[in-house]
């Protein structure tokens, strides 16, 4: 019980960060109700993650994990686009960033390439996070 409050929470706070990258193309619920059950619904896709694996009789590694997350998660993304209220993916525009020698042009960025972008971020902070905690 105590690990899984603690990973609970780990995997809110690894959302909630990445929401705040993803803050102008996915548009989280403003109600706290609603807010509540997409965190809820969000974390409890990465804490099943592990089971599913062990009851596929896969080896819950740091590829197997990133990828099984980032599957499960750009399919919770896509219902909760089309079933939760106040849940917006929306269309913008990437603008033009230079880095030194590193420049970047503005883009637009589409509701497929923000779930496929937060899925896989998130999923690769968690897998991180799963493969130093287990590293004992």
């Amino acid at each position: 019980m105590k690990n899984t409050l603690r990973l609970f929470f780990i995997y809110a706070l690894i959302l909630f960060v990445v929401m705040q990258i993803f803050e102008r193309g996915i548009l989280f619920p403003s109600g706290g109700v609603y807010m509540f059950a997409t965190i809820l619904v969000l974390t409890l896709t990465l804490m099943v993650c592990a089971p599913l694996l062990h009851f596929l009789t896969i080896k819950s590694k740091f590829p197997t994990f990133f990828l099984m997350s980032s599957i499960l998660l750009v399919g919770v993304m896509f219902l909760l686009k089309t079933f939760m209220t106040d849940f917006y993916i929306e269309t913008y525009t990437f603008d033009q960033t230079d880095i030194g020698t590193l420049q970047i042009n503005s883009f637009i960025v589409t509701p497929l390439i923000s779930i496929i972008g937060f899925s896989v971020i998130t999923s690769l902070f968690a897998s991180i996070y799963r493969s130093l905690d287990n590293a004992d």
